[in-house]
């Protein structure tokens, strides 16, 4: 964590002059993946316009859903959860949860629940935990780079459509990193 020293009236102060709220940094470290890369990720996932100290700012919003390519966001992680069980009992298959978006269909095996879906910690944690598997993993066009992998997260497959659609991802990533 990066701090600025500041004086004021004949006081040192420490002021925490990281952008990146603490959460998404202990997890980012603890996974070993750069913290900058992986809120920018987290940002490109959910990020939305939130009034902060009288501005607005884009920030990561934890009740996000992508509901078969529209993005819905809820005030509550309990609106979040009644729509989010409403949507897939109707047999909807595409919904992205969360800071991270993950895919339910391809991600419930790391949730005990739906609602666990919704923690915005366990979120994290499992959008950490995808990240690294696929570094770590085997496929060849993903692993052992971390921009490949921010791609892969967005696109596993390695068909030519699908590595375009990867490096389109990517450069949205890229895009908000430059600005944390």
């Amino acid at each position: 964590m990066l701090f600025r020293i500041v004086f004021l009236w004949g006081f040192v102060f420490f002021v925490n002059a990281d952008p990146i709220p603490l959460a998404f940094v202990d997890v980012a470290k603890e996974a070993n993946i750069p913290v900058k890369l992986f809120y920018a990720t987290i940002l490109t996932e959910s990020r939305a316009p939130i009034k902060q100290n009288g501005r607005i700012k884009e920030l990561p919003w934890p009740w996000t859903l992508n509901v078969s390519g529209q993005a819905k966001r809820f005030r509550t992680r309990k609106a979040a959860y009644d729509y989010l069980k409403a949507v897939l009992a109707q047999g909807v298959k595409q919904v992205g949860i969360g800071y991270g978006q993950h895919e339910w269909r391809w991600h419930k095996h790391r949730y005990k629940t739906l609602w666990d879906s919704l923690d915005p910690y366990k979120n994290l944690k499992v959008t950490a935990e995808i990240l690294r598997e696929i570094f770590d993993g085997d496929r060849p066009h993903c692993r052992r780079s971390w921009i490949n992998t921010v791609g892969c997260y967005h696109r596993l497959r390695g068909k030519p459509k699908d590595r375009i659609i990867a490096i389109k991802y990517t450069i949205r990533v890229l895009e908000q990193w430059k600005n944390i």
